[in-house]
């Protein structure tokens, strides 16, 4: 299929960080870039307020970050797509694509970067989906302040899961936080910062077993290695306990690992030639804001050596 029956020379599928380093490189390498999912930007990083490594000191804040890239890409000449992607396919010597909020729609690139990051990983316990919006949250800085002065747990033990305890910490009469293992996984700062917070108690070797509560969230059922169950007051529950890739547009054909991300090649290109995947949708990302920009740009850069030099994909 000639060059003009595509619509663009690129997609991007995703506006989270790796989406939008991809689609601002992509765009002022000269390429027709289009990036989906631009109605909410910025993924995962807007539930920060305080960035850990922030790459740029003067805009410590996730929400601001992200504003600051979105604008990049834009001024770039990067279209913005306002949903994501609901279906890609390949298209003849390309790809296709159908918007979610526009179905009628159809997207035609040359080659697509695949940064639709990835989802909190749903709590494991029996009728945890009743509490949806009703006790369950993700959000340290937007839902910590309306549990002021109540207790609230937190489930898991890496860096998110300290951070957001310690986040909480400053409005909850208590912070549980309930580890699998018998210590945390997180960065140390996070784990001597923890320890110094009277409000965090850490529970090891422990299990959600229950959620209690008739209009909402009242307390918790926990076991410690083999005691017996013992009941925590909470009026929120905040499980950390990872990611899920959002792969569910992608074709099938498309090689994932045993836990659903994308396999990737040093260069980032996935089993479908042109396509790529960068950031937490792909397998063996770092999980971190630098590792996304990086993989951003990675991603771009191969695909502009695909179109413009004729470079393998």
């Amino acid at each position: 299929m000639p060059n003009d029956a595509f619509d663009h020379d690129v997609l991007v599928m995703g506006a989270g960080i790796a989406g939008l380093a991809a689609a601002t490189a992509c765009a002022a390498a000269g390429l027709r870039t289009a990036v989906a999912g631009t109605g909410l930007f910025g993924g995962l990083v807007l539930n920060v307020n305080d960035l850990v490594e922030p790459p740029r000191p003067d805009q410590a804040s996730g929400a601001d970050y992200a504003a600051t890239l979105f604008g990049e890409a834009m001024e770039a000449g990067a279209e913005p797509i306002d949903g994501p992607v609901a279906t890609l396919w390949r298209d003849g010597a390309g790809f296709a694509a159908r918007p979610e909020e526009e179905p009628g729609r159809v997207l035609r690139a040359r080659a697509v970067i695949c940064a639709t990051g990835a989802s909190p990983r749903p709590l494991p316990v029996p009728g945890a989906g009743a509490f949806a919006h009703r006790g369950i949250a993700h959000c340290a800085d937007c839902d910590g302040p309306l549990h002021r002065g109540r207790p609230v747990v937190v489930v898991g033990g890496g860096d998110a899961a300290l951070q957001g305890a310690l986040t909480l910490a400053a409005w909850a009469s208590e912070v549980h936080v309930l580890l699998r293992g018998a210590a945390p996984r997180a960065r140390a700062e996070f784990v001597a910062r923890a320890a110094a917070e009277p409000r965090i108690r850490l529970h090891r070797n422990a299990e959600i077993l229950r959620l209690l509560g008739e209009d909402g969230l009242e307390a918790v059922e926990v076991r410690e290695g083999a005691g017996a169950p013992l009941r925590i007051a909470a009026r929120a529950v905040f499980p950390w306990i990872g990611l899920m890739p959002n792969t569910a547009a992608l074709p099938a054909e498309v090689t994932r690992d045993a836990d659903g991300a994308v396999v990737v090649d040093a260069a980032l290109r996935t089993s479908l030639p042109g396509l790529f995947a960068a950031g937490a949708v792909r397998a063996g990302h770092g999980g971190r804001l630098r590792h996304a920009l990086h993989d951003g740009e990675g991603a771009a850069r191969g695909v502009i050596a695909m179109l413009t030099t004729g470079a393998a994909a």
